[in-house]
């Protein structure tokens, strides 16, 4: 599995990507909204794109950080853009990032 410490790094493909993320009100304090999602645009084969929409889990107990993953297998290589936002309603955009999927001959066929 995947973690995305940063908005932007390179990949494998295939690989389960993990986010985590917090909302914030206009005073910098921590807010939980009702919902939220991230939105993954991803490259597939034949030189197309792909949308996703997942839901975030909420935190629980001590945590504050939504979380969601994704099993990328049937990505192509190339660039995916998310964002994740709150929902419902008017969405909070929190963060916006891509990452580069790689791949290499030993990969290309387990993952289409």
């Amino acid at each position: 599995m995947m973690t995305l410490p940063c908005p932007t790094e390179v990949l494998i493909r295939g690989s389960t990507v993990q986010w985590f993320t917090n909302f914030y009100d206009g005073d910098d304090e921590i807010i939980q909204p009702l919902g939220a999602v991230v939105v993954i645009s991803y490259p597939i084969p034949a030189n197309a794109t792909s949308l996703v929409e997942i839901a975030m889990t909420a935190p629980s107990g001590a945590e504050t950080r939504w979380t969601a993953q994704w099993d990328s297998r049937g990505a192509a290589t190339g660039i995916v853009y998310w964002s994740i936002h709150s929902t419902p309603g008017p969405p909070f955009a929190v963060e916006d990032g891509s990452f580069e999927f790689q791949a290499n001959p030993a990969n290309m066929v387990t993952f289409t």
